[in-house]
């Protein structure tokens, strides 16, 4: 049987990105011999993560959904739309690939009309438990679609495969070792970690709502790290530090043994794999609020507990924090309530679909 050659389509944020790039890997080490290339759009963020893995994807002239906008940026965005299907069309009949893996994302959208035109084989995934609208005409249009979680709106159970979401390979450094990656000069503290995860984009309102944790007295004694707000490491107080924005997660799980989050789906399902429990601050403005149905599921399989911005109060923090237990000594791939579940099992059920091998 000859290797197989296969092109990926991310973009968008890291979210999209890191499941791709991790399959990839997976990929390389599973099924040597395997031709894999990679396409996402036209977004700094995508460009800078791709360039930080060492990949050089082909881009297309894409940067979000003419919805949404309206005037001249809507036209643009129309324009650049047809673009996109164009350059997919030339690019998929030079690659000539066996098939087309999909990681949603708007990015998506043109990829999947060329590969339909020249009838290539495609699987879409969906990370979130709410699907996007390109997954929703993905499935409408016969292509199977792997499911991040066990459930996923609005499709019929037993209409997707559910398989997981594909997280970065990281290995559990040594607490020492772990620090001085992350800031030189100064010992490792003795105190135990509270991880501020922002997602790709940032947040402010979360660094806000973890200066209120901290003050709940839950926290008190221990060091609070954000990801993300300052372009070098700074100190506010002897507790609370501030990193840049970093893709390498390794020291950051390694020290973490509690985490505050939004609700993106490839941190939730990097922190289950790691046990690392949390306190998800779903983003409400996410399409379809897909952020909180991540979250929902997330709690369902033991990862933590749910803060609704506007429901809960200052006062049902304690409470809240209380719910997560601590489970300390689980590294990666030991999973919280998903006994087995490892990040290979993620990629081998991906792949199955991918191959058509159920």
């Amino acid at each position: 049987m000859k290797p197989l050659r296969v092109v990926f389509v991310a973009g968008g944020t890291g979210g999209h990105v890191f499941p791709a790039l991790s399959f990839g890997d997976w990929i390389r080490k599973k099924h040597p011999g395997t031709e894999l290339f990679y396409v996402c759009g036209d977004r700094p963020l995508e460009k800078d993560i791709y360039a930080y893995c060492g990949i050089e994807p082909d881009v297309l002239p894409l940067e979000g959904s003419p919805r949404g906008v309206c005037g001249w940026d809507s036209a643009k965005r129309w324009k650049n739309l047809v673009l996109a299907f164009l350059r997919s069309l030339q690019l998929l009949r030079r690659l000539r690939p066996d098939a087309v893996c999909l990681f949603g994302s708007y990015i998506s959208l043109p990829v999947m009309m060329a590969a339909k035109m020249l009838g290539i084989r495609q699987v879409i995934h969906e990370q979130n438990a709410r699907a996007g609208q390109v997954t929703v005409l993905a499935q409408r249009w016969g292509l199977p679609v792997a499911s991040g979680w066990p459930r996923c709106e609005p499709f019929k159970e037993g209409t997707t495969f559910f398989t997981g979401v594909p997280i970065r390979s990281v290995n559990r450094l040594h607490r020492d070792e772990a620090w001085h990656k992350l800031v030189s000069g100064r010992l490792c503290p003795q105190r135990r970690m509270l991880l501020v995860l922002s997602g790709s984009l940032g947040s402010s309102d979360l660094e806000s709502f973890a200066e209120r944790v901290v003050s709940s007295g839950s926290f008190r004694d221990w060091l609070l790290v954000e990801i993300g707000t300052v372009s070098e490491p700074t100190w506010r107080r002897e507790t609370f530090l501030r990193l840049p924005r970093t893709w390498n997660m390794a020291p950051l799980f390694s020290l973490a043994d509690f985490a505050l989050c939004r609700g993106g789906a490839s941190t939730l399902w990097e922190l289950l794999l790691w046990g690392i429990p949390a306190l998800v601050v779903p983003w409400r403005q996410a399409c379809d609020d897909h952020q909180l149905a991540n979250a929902c599921s997330f709690q369902a399989l033991g990862g933590g507990s749910l803060w609704l911005e506007g429901v809960h109060r200052s006062e049902d923090i304690p409470d809240l924090l209380e719910a997560v237990r601590m489970k300390p000594d689980q590294g990666p791939d030991q999973g919280r309530s998903i006994p087995g579940f490892t990040g290979d099992d993620i990629c081998q059920s991906l792949w199955r679909v991918l191959t058509d091998t159920h």
